[in-house]
């Protein structure tokens, strides 16, 4: 794709040429290469100036945000809290057009299961999004939210915000629709932000061990952990499923506390 395309939504200044082919696009320093669209989104860590630069040794475009690093090749986006997604979509294309949400599962962790399908099936709701179904998974027995989650999260998940009660009501059984839905969509991804109870049950099924692909967000492999020295806290919630998913699962891709704490959101932004 050329750059031309990339920034077809975004105001920008610079000198890069337009008809310059990109290969794909990153926000990690240590993934630069040639071809490639450098972004970096000023404030997070650093300015990202030295960064850019160095991208641009290296035979990347740049994106700074808001500032003139000063070298060649490289532009100014006006808006660093929307450049990144903008140029995201326009590289993979609009989510709307590439992706398709075919149903939640409901899980626990900061709330109890009931608590996250209802929390879930109000959001949807309000984003007028009432036709993709919720279904309750099951949840560890003995389970109790922790002090920590609720006052971070507040008793009800949501920060004590209050929403309409749903209209709508859970679907199936979490599991059952995990299991079919990877039997009738070949193509799908399932991508677990919680304990891992419900992937682990679905496993018994041979064919989702076999091809379910897994993006999880869970676990700590160079980075402390978030509720014990060693232990994440959605490892922690059910570490025996997590063992299981890594051990039977034939598709699994890990996004740990060592990712996720590189992508803060700063008071200012």
């Amino acid at each position: 794709m050329f750059l031309s395309e990339l920034l077809k939504d975004i105001k920008y200044s610079g000198n890069l040429p337009e008809d310059r082919e990109i290969t794909h696009i990153t926000s990690d320093s240590r993934t630069v290469c040639e071809g490639c669209l450098f972004v970096c989104i000023k404030g997070l860590r650093f300015d990202g100036h030295d960064a850019a630069a160095k991208a641009v040794e290296d035979g990347a475009a740049a994106v700074v945000a808001e500032r003139d690093v000063g070298v060649e090749n490289q532009i100014i986006v006006e808006n660093s809290r929307s450049a990144y997604a903008i140029i995201c979509g326009n590289y993979y294309g609009r989510p709307a057009e590439r992706l398709k949400l075919i149903g939640v599962t409901g899980t626990y962790g900061n709330v109890t299961v009931a608590d996250g399908v209802r929390n879930t099936l109000a959001l949807l709701e309000l984003f007028g999004r009432p036709d993709i179904p919720v279904y309750p998974g099951p949840q560890r027995e003995g389970f109790e939210v922790a002090e920590i989650s609720a006052f971070i999260h507040g008793t009800n998940g949501l920060g004590e915000v209050e929403l309409p009660a749903p209209a709508t009501g859970p679907a199936g059984s979490a599991v059952e629709f995990l299991i079919d839905a990877v039997r009738t969509h070949p193509d799908l991804v399932i991508v677990p932000t919680g304990p891992s109870t419900s992937i682990a049950a679905a496993l018994d099924d041979d064919h989702f061990s076999e091809h379910a692909r897994i993006v999880m967000m869970g676990g700590a492999l160079t980075v402390p952990g978030n509720v014990r020295p060693w232990a994440e806290a959605n490892v922690w919630q059910d570490p025996e499923a997590t063992n299981e998913v890594f051990r039977r699962a034939r598709h699994v891709t890990m996004i740990g506390l060592d990712v996720t704490l590189k992508t803060l959101l700063t008071r200012t932004e």
